[in-house]
């Protein structure tokens, strides 16, 4: 069968950047999901729905009331939100009337909190963020990089309130719940994503795992770290965090502090040579490596010219095809 998105794994490293891969398929309409492990409290749907119950608590935090309506939750732009903002430093209550005259349930709930605590708060609430219109305009307000993860982030705040909805919990004792939820990391809140789209994962994620085609991204790029300022080490005076500071200010031919660079750069290249045997081999089919190579002093600590130097070692007959100033076997 032809290869299809849910078939694809792309696999980059912890600090790349992968907003621009997910502007691409978005821009073509490609479905994708990007895996990586995230708390609760990281996601934004969750801080959008924990400065809610921050509002129904207490209604008088301008900021957290300023937070939601600003959310996909609500919905409101910058400039809407301006506009309001200087009503209300002329009218003490414009907040309320304004939220009160909403069409909005959510905002209707919002001006009661404003009042006191509203009758059946928690099962309304329950209510207004199940429906399917309110869904419909929250994926609306999504951006490009949100899509699935961020349904699927919604999905589990829906169930965190099924959870309660049939209690008399107060707005502060929910979000104390909530907050006992992000603490304990608890997955009982997490959804599974669409099954066919190109999943972006990061190389540690994938341990253990595999996948009819992987991708290897950001290929080209320098792979240790560089400018260490601070790091773990051994020297004559035991063990220990040394400072190293910048390449300009580190002591020149010091003995100790060559013994410790050398020691950090060493283990920095045994982690990326295993982080490397991992990604290449999470691939059951096909494998792709691709990246730019940028002008760097230390060819040896990219991901590509690591491959390469061991696809020579490895297959020295094999042929070889120039792509520029990059080869490809």
């Amino acid at each position: 069968r032809p290869v299809r998105a849910g078939d694809i794994t792309v696999l980059f490293r912890a600090s790349t950047r992968v907003e621009t891969l997910c502007e691409k398929l978005h821009e073509r309409h490609i479905p994708y999901v990007v895996d990586i492990d995230q708390k609760l409290d990281a996601q934004p749907i969750w801080r959008d729905f924990s400065e809610l119950l921050k509002f129904m608590a207490f209604p008088e935090d301008q900021a957290a009331l300023l937070s939601v309506l600003k959310s996909p939750l609500v919905g409101m732009g910058d400039e809407e939100l301006m506009s309001h903002l200087r009503r209300w430093q002329m009218q003490a209550t414009y907040w309320h009337d304004y939220l009160a005259n909403c069409q909005d349930e959510l905002c209707k709930l919002m001006a009661e909190a404003m009042l006191g605590k509203p009758r059946d708060w928690l099962s309304r609430l329950h209510q207004i963020l199940r429906d399917p219109k309110r869904r419909r305009r929250l994926w609306s307000g999504l951006n490009a990089s949100a899509t699935a993860v961020e349904r699927s982030a919604w999905e589990g705040v829906i169930a965190f309130l099924s959870d309660y909805s049939a209690t008399c919990l107060s707005p502060l004792e929910l979000r104390e719940q909530l907050q006992k939820a992000f603490d304990d990391d608890s997955s009982a809140y997490e959804f599974p994503v669409a099954a066919d789209a190109v999943r972006l994962m990061s190389i540690h994620k994938s341990k253990g795992l595999e996948f009819p085609v992987v991708m290897l991204y950001d290929a080209g790029s320098a792979w240790e770290k560089t400018e260490p300022y601070w790091a773990k080490g051994e020297s004559k005076l035991g063990k220990g965090v040394f400072f190293i500071g910048r390449k300009n200010e580190r002591p020149q031919k010091h003995a100790q502090v060559t013994s410790i660079l050398e020691t950090l750069e060493s283990d920095e290249r045994a982690e990326s040579e295993r982080l490397v045997y991992v990604a290449l081999t999470r691939a059951k089919q096909h494998l792709f490596i691709s990246g730019g190579e940028p002008t760097r002093s230390k060819p040896e600590s990219s991901i590509y010219d690591k491959c390469l130097a061991t696809f020579n070692k490895l297959y020295p007959d094999a042929s070889t095809v120039n792509t520029g100033k990059l080869s490809a076997r």
